[in-house]
């Protein structure tokens, strides 16, 4: 029959959910207590809100309604990396004035 329970709970996992998972046939899914964000997929188990557990990912978004997850955003993406490209162009200068006054 293969695999059809798969807990991946507390295991410190973090990104996207991998797009693989919703081609297993698997009847129940623990995602749970990691670090997932981003977009929670609509097909194969993540169809069924009772197949799925993804408590304390505070980053998801998306999936099926009964999820109650808050939308998916282009801008949220695209916000994220303003911020990062903002950083990056104030820390670099700053490290290189610094390192010039050290010698």
């Amino acid at each position: 029959m293969g695999l059809t329970n798969l807990d991946l709970s507390r295991n410190n996992l973090s990104g996207t959910i991998p797009s693989f998972l919703d081609l297993l046939q698997l009847q129940q899914l623990n995602l749970s207590f990691n670090s997932f964000q981003g977009q929670v997929p609509t097909t194969g188990v993540f169809k069924n809100k009772t197949a799925i557990s993804l408590q304390g990912n505070y980053e998801l978004c998306g999936g099926i309604l009964e999820l109650d997850l808050r939308p998916c955003t282009s801008s949220s993406v695209s916000t994220m990396k303003k911020i990062i490209s903002t950083l990056v162009k104030i820390v670099i200068p700053i490290a290189g004035v610094a390192a010039l006054l050290c010698v």
